[in-house]
């Protein structure tokens, strides 16, 4: 009998470890903190007075995290950043809220420069124009199809930002870029492209740009540790490009896993994500 209590105890220790060890497991893949990945990109190409510049990428909120004093403008903030970059989806499509957008907006001005271009959530509806003057007022410098320079001294590095397509029509949506590839190419220095869509970077791949930033496929949704997305392919696109520093040619781009979500699944092991790059002159 003795025995027998023995064994019986043994076994529900054994089911409370098990226990203990998958709630362990779901609070990590629900875990829904701010993780801030740092990267650094070394080049000649970065001017000398640009050594140690450092970014802030911001990509699909989907009007998360935004509130007043909330926790990512608190970790912008302590990130000692000289730049902000917004790389879309700012706005949840179903109920965008201007007001409260236009007070994270403020915050960020405060802390450094910033800079803005569309995402697809953010331009496929009537309320486009809105967002497009919220982030003027509000003294974000937007980059729809545009170009602006950083200057420090006689020194100097670019920023071309794609606006995301009003709509995709029945010719490959790579075809949308290619006018506004023509309007603004890379150029002789460090050139940085801001550009929401991740799946598309073959196409800007060879362009000559130094350092492409995107968005738009939200780390993939659902990973695994060690393994990256669950799927391979989403509505959004191919999962190639989810997230992470990727090399082709001369080109980097870094994919911003995101903040937010839009979709019903929720984000498994893929807490939301604040990048910061250091920017080095030299090699890497």
């Amino acid at each position: 009998m003795r025995a027998m209590r023995a064994k019986g105890s043994r076994r529900a220790l054994i089911a409370l470890l098990v226990l203990l060890l998958l709630c362990a497991f779901c609070a990590a893949g629900l875990d829904s903190r701010i993780a801030v990945t740092e990267y650094e990109i070394a080049s000649p190409e970065v001017p000398t007075g640009f050594d140690g510049l450092r970014l802030a990428v911001v990509a699909d909120p989907h009007g998360s995290f935004m509130q007043a004093g909330g926790e990512l403008t608190e970790k912008i903030d302590a990130a000692g950043v000289d730049c902000i970059l917004l790389l879309g989806d700012m706005l949840n499509e179903k109920a965008p809220d201007m007001v409260v957008f236009a007070g994270f907006l403020s915050e960020l001005v405060r802390v450094a420069p910033v800079y803005a271009v569309s995402g697809n959530h953010d331009r496929w509806h009537d309320y486009y124009r809105e967002f497009c003057d919220t982030c003027e007022d509000a003294g974000v410098i937007l980059l729809e199809d545009r170009e602006a320079r950083i200057s420090r001294g006689a020194e100097e590095i670019r920023i071309v930002g794609f606006a995301d397509p009003e709509f995709w029509t029945a010719d490959p949506p790579e075809g949308c870029m290619d006018g506004v590839l023509e309007a603004l190419p890379a150029k002789d220095g460090f050139d940085i492209l801001l550009f929401h869509r991740a799946n598309l970077f073959d196409h800007v791949a060879d362009a000559g740009y130094e350092l492409v930033l995107s968005g738009h496929l939200h780390g993939g949704v659902v990973r695994l540790p060690f393994v990256g997305p669950v799927c391979k392919r989403l509505p959004v696109g191919d999962m190639t490009y989810a997230g992470g520093k990727y090399t082709s040619g001369e080109s980097t781009l870094i994919v911003s896993r995101g903040l937010g979500n839009n979709v019903s699944v929720p984000r498994i092991f893929n807490r939301p994500e604040l990048v910061v790059i250091t920017l080095k002159s030299g090699e890497e």
